[in-house]
């Protein structure tokens, strides 16, 4: 079993041992030989998950079947690169988000992509955003999304381990940015009319934020 899987399983079990007053039962759904990096639930029994060597797969919690989905983007999978983030769009079951590390000539950057799923199979794939945090650095790519009721969708950065850039607005490294779903600025974004300044970025100074939530009851945004 992959070991970050089995701490999980140890520290579900710790808590129900701990937690007196309730009783937790732990099933293990699938066990995979890589590192299952983002997941999405696409409706009440199947979830879209990605693994880090740059698959995604479809797991049916009905039935157990376990599916890899086509159209996975050409990733740079070492360290902590791969295949990242992936989310289901809130309104549109099919339309799904994702980033990853995509190789350049200077190593591999954090990007962003969306495609359309149809059965097994990503269509339509569009590179929405790539971020100039190119480095042949393997660490610190981020990179979690999060959407907010306006339409507007938000993507952590990591510093790439280039660590005074995440203080620098003319780098997206150490950033959490914001976009349009089409991958457009939007025109309110803090930094828009800042000379100089990348107008994606929504919040800086960050080194490697890797989990992103936002309040539904009142919209802040949780890093």
């Amino acid at each position: 079993m992959n070991t970050l899987i089995k701490l999980l399983v140890l520290a579900i079990f710790m808590t129900a041992l701990t937690a007196q007053a309730q009783k937790f039962q732990v099933e293990i759904l699938t066990d995979q030989d890589d590192v299952i990096w983002g997941f999405d639930f696409l409706d009440q029994e199947r979830i879209l998950f990605t693994e880090r060597d740059g698959k995604f797969r479809i797991f049916n919690m009905n039935t157990k079947v376990l599916t890899e989905v086509e159209g996975a983007p050409e990733v740079r999978a070492r360290g902590q690169g791969g295949l990242l983030d992936v989310r289901v769009h809130p309104k549109q079951k099919t339309k799904i988000f994702y980033t990853y590390s995509e190789p350049t000539p200077e190593g591999a950057t954090t990007t962003l992509a969306s495609a359309t799923l149809v059965g097994n199979k990503l269509i339509d794939t569009k590179k929405i955003f790539a971020s100039n945090a190119s480095t042949s650095k393997r660490v610190h790519f981020g990179s979690r999304i999060e959407f907010d009721d306006k339409g507007f969708i938000f993507v952590t950065i990591g510093d790439r381990d280039e660590r005074d850039k995440a203080q620098d607005l003319s780098f997206h490294n150490g950033k959490i940015v914001r976009l349009n779903e089409d991958g457009s600025v939007p025109i309110d974004n803090p930094f828009v009319n800042t000379k100089g300044a990348k107008p994606e970025i929504w919040s800086y100074g960050h080194r490697s934020p890797q989990g992103l939530v936002r309040n539904p009851k009142t919209g802040d945004l949780w890093m």
